[in-house]
C-alpha cells in the first residue's frame, strides 16, 4: 500500500526521535516533507501521459489541459485511440514559453487529429497539498522520509542557536545529524535517478525477464 501523508509524517517524526510532537510541529514536518518531494521531483519526476484531440488546424498545440506538466519527453503523432498495437511515430517539438507544443513533423495536424503526449509533472503524496494519489515508486517513500527529518533537522539547527532545548540537543547536533542524513538523501536520490535511466532505456526491463516497470 502506498503511503500517504499521516504515515510519512509519522516516519520522519520517529527518525527525529519526536514522535509526541515535542520539538516539530506537524506544519513543520509538512514544510520538510514538501521539500523533500521537490527535491526529489526535480531529478526525478513522475512520467505520465495524456492525448490532446486537434480543435483547431496548425502545428501549434496548448499543453495546458495536461494536469502539473514540468517538461515533455515524447509526442506521437499521429495517434489512433482505436488502433493501440500501431508502433508510435515519434516526432520532432519545440516548446513555446511553456504552455504549448510546435510539431515539427511532416505533416500539420488537422481537426479531428489526435496527438498522445508523454511528459513529466512533480511526484505526489497522497493528503499533502491536495493530492489524491502518491506516485513515488514504493522504493522511495522511505528516502523522500530521510531527506525530510535532514531538511528539519537543519532547519531545527538554525532556530535553536541561542535558546535551551527541552531535549538537551545543541544546534550543533541537530546540524551535523541533519547534514549526514543529507548526504544520504542525495545520495539516495542519485541512485533511483539511475534506476529509472535505466528502466527507460529497457535494460532494468531485459535484466528482469522483459516486464516493464510496474507500481
Amino acid at each position: 500500500m502506498a503511503t500517504d501523508l499521516a504515515t510519512l509524517r509519522g516516519q520522519v517524526q520517529t527518525d527525529l526521535d519526536d514522535a509526541g510532537a515535542a520539538t516539530w510541529a506537524t506544519g513543520e514536518i509538512d514544510r520538510a516533507i514538501r521539500r523533500a518531494l521537490r527535491e526529489y521531483s526535480v531529478k526525478c519526476p513522475y512520467e505520465t501521459d495524456g492525448t490532446l484531440t486537434v480543435t483547431t488546424a496548425g502545428r501549434e498545440r496548448s499543453v495546458a489541459t495536461l494536469t502539473g506538466l514540468c517538461g515533455v519527453e515524447r509526442v506521437w503523432f499521429p495517434y489512433y485511440s482505436a488502433e493501440p498495437d500501431l508502433l508510435p511515430t515519434w516526432v520532432r517539438f519545440e516548446m513555446r514559453l511553456g504552455s504549448s507544443l510546435f510539431l515539427l513533423s511532416r505533416d500539420s495536424p488537422e481537426v479531428g487529429d489526435k496527438l498522445r503526449v508523454y511528459y513529466w509533472k512533480a511526484q505526489t503524496i497522497e493528503d499533502l497539498d491536495g493530492a489524491t494519489a502518491t506516485t513515488l515508486p514504493v522504493e522511495d517513500e522511505d528516502l523522500i522520509a530521510k531527506g525530510a527529518a535532514s531538511f528539519a533537522a537543519l532547519e531545527q539547527a538554525r532556530a535553536a542557536i541561542g535558546t535551551i532545548q527541552v531535549s538537551g540537543y545543541t544546534p550543533i547536533h541537530w546540524r551535523e545529524w541533519g547534514q549526514r542524513r543529507l548526504l544520504e538523501f542525495e545520495n539516495g536520490v542519485r541512485e533511483a535517478m539511475g534506476r529509472l535511466a535505466l528502466a527507460a532505456s529497457g535494460t532494468e526491463s531485459m535484466a528482469q525477464g522483459g516486464h516493464g516497470r510496474t507500481r
